[in-house]
């Protein structure tokens, strides 16, 4: 193999190296293995051969294929690799703060987060100073690690270095705050906490509409329906999670008149939009309606068939929820652990065994579906009379938790067996 000849000059050699790089033939690679190319294409295997062919070429002295090889580095999962290529370019007494990102950046998608802060104080310490790509990724490790007082003091860095301006920077501030209020249990702290995420967003120069649902989408989480629908108002633009995350959010409070008024103007309805409307009447026990909403539908899925039977299940109508999962059978629609746990549900009321039997039969792999698959069923055997398949399926069930046990040992001693009850109790 030829290897690249470079001109005396380090103008010329960039130059000569650009060129050659821009056409695979000069070095007869194939196109998937050229260090310009490597990108996303590269296996590890691969990279390993083009580190070698970087070196012995003395491509490595050119910036861009420096950096642009040191962060494809980071993107296999582990860092192992990563820190060697590093320390061959200087390791810690490199000053090039692009490569101190992409190491940032590496660790803060694979870990230990940790690292990250370590590098980013170590930046700090050589005088190397961050930049607009270092601090999201360094507040993404913040966060992750649940350290927010550390994310406050680089906020307070941010705001000296003057990048709170940045997109990057600011969007991953808005991120920050909005992580901090979810790891809080509701009260004062977490409504504080929003608080600090909303000026983050006012102070935004350019907001995204994903990041105005973001916003309208906390403040449906603590039920603050008057800030979400006055920030849902200003919106300059709507896309259709827009509509459906202030819609939830009057589903939440049972607001369902505000909901249903969203819906009628909403210009552009989803199969997410008409299951949380059917979801909103059926939370105020306006389950006639929601059966209107959900035979208007003119696409369902799996979610709004286990809606409507759930809804059916929690005002009695066992019998409902059952003719349900037998069309869905007819329509050809794929059922999940909730489908089976909604149709369990009511043929163990109904105390139908027969059609228990059915839906057992149509779980190709029970155990896998959950525990709560798993308890649903042997209530149902349980109800239905047949105590020995109940406790036949839950000697089956892989991983047992408090509830699942509960079931088998009130079963046990509701059909007189008493001693096997103490036993599992036991």
């Amino acid at each position: 193999m030829r290897s690249a000849k470079l001109n005396s000059t380090p103008g010329d050699q960039k130059l000569e190296a650009n060129v050659s790089l821009d056409n695979p033939k000069d070095h007869q690679m194939p196109p998937e293995t050229t260090p310009r190319t490597a990108g996303n294409q590269c296996t590890y295997k691969q990279l390993k051969q083009i580190h070698a062919f970087i070196i012995t070429s003395s491509l490595d002295q050119i910036p861009e294929i420096r950096l642009k090889f040191l962060r494809r580095s980071t993107e296999f999962g582990e860092m192992e690799y990563s820190n060697l290529i590093f320390a061959q370019m200087g390791g810690l007494l490199n000053t090039e703060i692009t490569l101190w990102n992409a190491m940032i950046r590496g660790y803060a998608y694979n870990g230990p987060c940790e690292n990250c802060l370590s590098l980013f104080d170590e930046m700090s310490m050589r005088g190397i100073i961050p930049n607009n790509f270092t601090y999201p990724y360094v507040l993404n490790s913040c966060s992750q690690m649940g350290l927010f007082g550390v994310g406050r003091k680089v906020h307070g860095r941010i705001i000296k270095s003057g990048f709170w301006w940045a997109f990057s920077v600011g969007n991953a501030l808005f991120d920050f705050y909005v992580k901090r209020v979810e790891s809080l249990e509701m009260g004062l702290l977490k409504n504080e906490c929003l608080n600090d995420a909303r000026r983050i967003f006012d102070g935004m120069c350019e907001k995204t509409v994903e990041l105005w649902n973001k916003m309208v989408g906390k403040y449906a989480s603590i039920g603050d329906v008057k800030n979400a629908r006055h920030l849902f108002d200003e919106m300059p633009n709507r896309d259709v999670v827009s509509w459906n995350t202030m819609i939830s959010a009057y589903a939440k409070v049972g607001n369902v008149a505000a909901a249903s008024d969203l819906f009628d103007q909403m210009p552009e309805k989803n199969v997410v939009t008409w299951t949380t409307m059917l979801g909103a009447y059926a939370g105020v026990g306006d389950v006639e309606t929601a059966r209107k909403v959900f035979d208007k539908m003119p696409n369902k899925n799996v979610v709004s068939w286990n809606c409507m039977m759930s809804s059916y299940n929690r005002i009695g109508e066992f019998q409902q929820a059952l003719d349900l999962f037998v069309r869905m059978q007819f329509e050809n629609v794929q059922p999940d652990s909730f489908t089976f746990v909604a149709a369990l549900t009511a043929c163990s009321n109904l105390s139908n065994l027969e059609s228990g039997k059915w839906v057992h039969y149509l779980i190709r792999d029970w155990p896998k579906m959950g525990v709560i698959v798993g308890t649903v069923l042997v209530e149902m055997y349980a109800n239905c009379g047949d105590i020995d398949k109940g406790f036949t399926t839950f000697i089956k069930i892989g991983h047992k938790d408090v509830f699942c046990y509960n079931v088998m040992i009130k079963s046990l001693a509701i059909h007189g067996r008493a001693k096997d009850a103490i036993t599992i109790f036991i």
